[in-house]
This record gives C-alpha cells, structure tokens and sequence, in this order.
C-alpha cells in the first residue's frame, strides 16, 4: 500500500484540463458505467458469505457483490478519481433512487450533490473529498459527460434493477486503501475468496508481479477466483 499522493484540489485541477480537450499523464474520465455483460459473469460465481477484494476501477462490482450476499467487500484503488466515481454512484443511487446519473442535466446535478451536502455527516475522508472535487466542478460549470467513461454495455445488466435499493448493497466496503497489484513488492491486506479487478496496460515485467499478486490474494483453502474485466471483456481464473 502507498500513501495518498494528490488532493481533491490538485485533482480538479488535472481533471479541468483533460476536460479542456487536452492530455494530462495519468488521468483519464472516471468510470461508473459497468463493463458489458457484466452481471452475466458474476451470476457464475457463488459469493454468499464469502469475503471480497474489488478495484474501484469497475465501482458497480461492489454494489453487486454486496446484492449477491458477500460477507465482506474490501476496494483498492490506484487513482483517487476511481473513488471519486465510486462515491458518485453510490450517491446517485442513495439520493436519487435510480442506477446512473444524468450527466447532461445540471439541475440534477445540483440537486444531487444538495442533498449530499445536507447529510449531518459524511462517513470518509475520501468521501469529503469526492463531494469537494464534484461541487467545484459543477461551480465552474464543467461538462459531466466528458468526467465520465461512458460504457456502451451499460444496460446489459441481466440482474433485476431493484438491487439498487437493496440496503446492503448500499454499504460502504469494509474498507478502502489504496494498492497497486503490479508493484514488485506488495503488502498484501489478507486473502480473499474472490478478487474482482480492472485489468491494466502493463508491460511484461509489472504484468508478471501483477499476476503473482493475484494468485497470492487468492485463499487456498477455498474454492477462490479472481475475475478480471478487460477491453474484450472478462476472464475468471480459479485456484483448483
């Protein structure tokens, strides 16, 4: 695990240039659009009372995982934008009572994050920022959309849609850290029966740690799996 290395300000800032249309090194739109067909791939794993690792890479898995009565779900992220969208579409579905959020309507906008701000008490430091770089944004009038990857598979979802109001699947993960799976040396937090990731670009050296790590997360003495979402869609890697 490494140390929180930007502000929610800094971030802002990043995110207003890339917005601009132009490129900064390391920062790309936030995801909170599912990959596609995605609940097709966890309808085939068995999550009751297991205990969970998931990247806020791909957000909707933690809501998911919850629904599908995970015991415990734990996220990593290796951006702070990651947990920005994650908290976003938690809020969107708390507040709103609806899955995604409607990127283009600025009163909606306004209202939502209105209603964030009205709670007595935010449960994060992460949380606090996410609603920080949200509020400036909509102050300078940034264009939603272009803070957002938006997935054409989005509504492949197969899983009923009342899930979102499902209280369990409204909870926090137990914890959030940030973690980087393809590093050489890596502390590890425990094992999990199921991780659930975002596969990255890497080249063959960190793709190798990040292969290592994956099967060091895994718990030998259950029937572990490691889900791993990708451009052409996902894979399941289990430890038999």
């Amino acid at each position: 695990m490494t140390a929180i290395t930007q502000n929610w300000l800094e971030n802002y800032l990043r995110t207003r240039v890339m917005t601009g249309g132009n490129y900064t090194k390391g920062v790309s739109p936030v995801s909170i659009f599912p990959p596609k067909d995605l609940t097709s791939y966890f309808e085939r794993i068995d999550f009751v009372d297991k205990s969970v690792l998931i990247s806020l890479a791909v957000p909707e898995c933690v809501f998911l995982a919850r629904h599908l009565g995970a015991k415990r779900v734990d996220a990593f992220y290796t951006s702070e934008l990651e947990v920005y969208g994650y908290y976003f579409l938690l809020w969107t579905r708390k507040y709103k009572n609806s899955l995604y959020p409607d990127l283009t309507n600025r009163n909606y906008l306004s209202r939502l994050l209105k209603r964030v701000q009205e709670r007595e008490k935010l449960n994060t430091q992460e949380e606090k920022d996410a609603l920080d770089f949200f509020i400036k944004h909509l102050q300078n009038e940034t264009d939603f959309s272009l803070l957002f990857n938006y997935c054409s598979g989005s509504q492949t979802l197969s899983l009923p849609y009342t899930y979102s109001k499902d209280k369990a699947s409204l909870e926090s993960p137990s914890s959030v850290f940030q973690f980087d799976l393809s590093q050489e040396r890596l502390l590890l937090p425990q094992i999990y029966d199921l991780v659930v990731l975002n596969s990255p670009s890497t080249d063959n050296t960190t793709g190798d740690y990040l292969e290592e790590n994956k099967v060091k997360l895994m718990n030998p003495f259950s029937d572990s799996a490691v889900l791993t979402f990708h451009n052409n869609g996902a894979s399941i890697t289990k430890r038999f």
